[in-house]
Formats: C-alpha cells, structure tokens, sequence
C-alpha cells in the first residue's frame, strides 16, 4: 500500500489533476473525427465563457481566435479561466474528499494522459511544420 502524502501534496495534487485536464481537455477526442460536432461545442463552451471574462476582468479584446500557435489573448484569458475553475474545483474535491490519504493511482492515470497529451501536441506540431518545407 502507498505511503499517505502529506495535505499540501493531496492539495498540491488535486489542483494539478484539476488544470491539467483543463488544459489539455478535450484530448483526445479532438483528434477523433466523429467527436468533431462534440469538440465544436466545446469550444463555443468556452468561447462564451472566455469572452465576457477577458472584457470583465483584463478589458481585453478576444475576438482573435485561437490560431494554433497559443499567443492570442484569447488563450491567456482562457489559461487565466483554466486557473479560477481549477482553484475553484481543488478547492470542493479537498472539502469532499478529505479522508483519503494519497493519490498513487489517480496519479499515475494523470501521468499517462499528460505524455500522451504531450506526444499528440508533438507529434501534431511536427506534422503541420513538416508540411511547410
């Protein structure tokens, strides 16, 4: 049995496991073709969450959508969006989920999503840059 992690690693944990998926969500469905109406709508989702934020909060245009490379202010006000839900979500799973001691399993799914997250982004942005020589 896993040694229990102390509460700062639990927290420290559940808001990693929080953002990331966040982040990297919906991978890797995105890259599936039939889930393409489904990804499509998530990325409404978050066009009508990410819009009025960025005029509320920074007074920042967002009307310049995502375009692959990551550096609109689009992307940084949804990064920022990421960071309140994920602070927002350790925050109830840390109230609801005391008890436990440690995270081992959950753990080495998150590690495993994130790298194949990772080899997909890789792997993708190798492809399209392949293209242009």
């Amino acid at each position: 049995m896993p040694s229990p992690w102390s509460l700062i690693k639990r927290i420290a944990f559940r808001f990693a496991f929080a953002y990331l998926v966040l982040y990297n969500f919906p991978f890797p469905f995105n890259v599936m073709s039939w889930f393409d109406e489904a990804s499509s709508r998530y990325d409404a989702l978050w066009q009508r969450i990410v819009t009025p934020v960025g005029k509320a909060v920074f007074g920042a245009d967002t009307s310049v959508l995502p375009n692959g490379s990551g550096d609109t202010t689009y992307n940084y006000v949804q990064v920022f969006c990421f960071l309140v839900i994920a602070l927002f979500a350790t925050a109830v799973w840390s109230i609801l989920d005391r008890k436990r001691t440690n995270y081992a399993r959950l753990h080495e799914g998150l590690r495993i999503y994130i790298r194949f997250a990772l080899a997909g982004a890789m792997i993708s942005y190798g492809a399209v840059n392949a293209k242009r020589m």
